[in-house]
């Protein structure tokens, strides 16, 4: 369970394109943080069509590679038509403006957040799947504030 963002807080009945939710076991350090999802422009380097979902908060040292924060992009059928899941990449910045310059690798294990680079971001293929609505929900482990997108 988590904090949806996107209309019908990011659920199978979520009209958008792609929305986040943000599962975060231990909370965060700072008094405030902030969910967001906006469109993806041709700028930021992420799928046309597609939502950027951004998270903004100090995660304190509650997280690490094998305790990570989770957020699950849950792509539309339509936006991620075909395929199986492992074809879809998510693309992160972990800078507050500008394009969404790395590309979260497949974790070298499930559930701990760390790609085969040693990049404490990835993306769990095991984990990720599609729901029986047909929308592709992808798993982004991370230890850090970030903004993402397919």
């Amino acid at each position: 369970t988590g904090l949806g963002v996107g209309d019908a807080n990011c659920t199978q009945a979520s009209t958008e394109s792609e929305c986040g939710t943000l599962v975060l076991s231990h909370g965060f350090a700072s008094t405030g943080g902030a969910l967001s999802l906006g469109k993806c422009t041709t700028d930021l380097g992420c799928t046309s069509g597609s939502q950027v979902v951004q998270f903004i908060a100090d995660l304190g040292t509650s997280y690490s590679p094998t305790n990570p924060a989770l957020l699950i992009i849950r792509c539309s059928k339509q936006q991620c038509a075909g395929g199986g899941v492992k074809s879809y990449t998510i693309k992160v910045s972990f800078a507050a403006s500008g394009p969404l310059g790395a590309v979260a690798a497949p974790c070298a294990v499930k559930g701990v957040a760390q790609d085969a680079a040693g990049n404490t971001f990835c993306t769990d293929y095991v984990q990720s799947h599609r729901d029986n609505a047909g929308d592709a929900l992808l798993y982004l482990l991370f230890t850090h504030d970030m903004r993402a997108s397919t």
